[in-house]
């Protein structure tokens, strides 16, 4: 007797399929693992936007806004993620990911919207949000001065001839800490707000900073590759 051929019946292609997606379960599950902060941040922005609605429409349309494009943003990198997976393809940076960062950083922009607009409506935050704001410029001042003054000290290695790379550097580090020193000052007491704060001291600092820069480009120029006379 001769044997019955078994043909691919449609249960089969059924299980086929199902088997290829088992495979890429463990690598969708990390995707949504490495994603799970756009959900969170989603999420939360939906919860603000809910307990914003009775103080301020407004804030409360910024928040969802802001949960809208995070998830947008989580929607498209889970689709790349997906896709690069099936294709078996690294990951490289294209327009997909662009539109993804933009749209959490529009999203984080959205946001920090929806405090500014609470401030509006409740006089006593806004005290609260220009002192945040303020710490923000001081720990950012205080940063870039360090890294001032730590590329003045590479700068002294390089050229050990000259010592007045050491204050030209003091000085260029005090230039942040004017500057944003001056916009924290505005941010936690508005009232001291007026042209010197405003424009005076930040001018000062920026050209302590820049003065800086074009003498160093300068004296690089000039002395090339060979150490300065000493």
């Amino acid at each position: 007797m001769k044997k019955r051929r078994n043909y691919p019946t449609s249960m089969g292609k059924v299980t086929e399929v199902v088997s290829r997606l088992v495979g890429y379960e463990t690598g969708l599950l990390n995707a949504l693992r490495d994603l799970q902060p756009l959900v969170i941040l989603a999420s939360f922005s939906l919860v603000i936007g809910t307990f914003a609605a009775p103080l301020s429409v407004t804030a409360a349309g910024y928040a969802i806004g802001a949960s809208m494009t995070f998830l947008t943003g989580f929607i498209l990198l889970l689709g790349r993620k997906v896709f690069f997976a099936i294709h078996r393809r690294k990951l490289e940076p294209d327009l997909v990911l662009l539109m993804a960062y933009g749209s959490i950083g529009l999203g984080l922009v959205l946001l920090y919207f929806v405090p500014v607009e609470v401030a509006r409506i409740v006089p006593s935050i806004r005290f609260y949000f220009g002192l945040a704001n303020g710490a923000v410029f001081t720990v950012f001042g205080l940063s870039l001065s360090d890294w001032i003054l730590a590329a003045g000290k590479q700068w002294q290695l390089k050229y050990p001839g000259h010592k007045f790379i050491r204050p030209l550097y003091a000085a260029s580090a005090i230039g942040p800490l004017l500057t944003f020193g001056s916009f924290a000052l505005i941010l936690a007491v508005p009232s001291l707000s007026n042209d010197v704060t405003i424009f005076v001291i930040p001018t000062v600092g920026l050209g302590l900073v820049v003065g800086q820069i074009l003498a160093m480009v300068y004296l690089e120029k000039r002395w090339g590759d060979r150490k300065p006379p000493s």
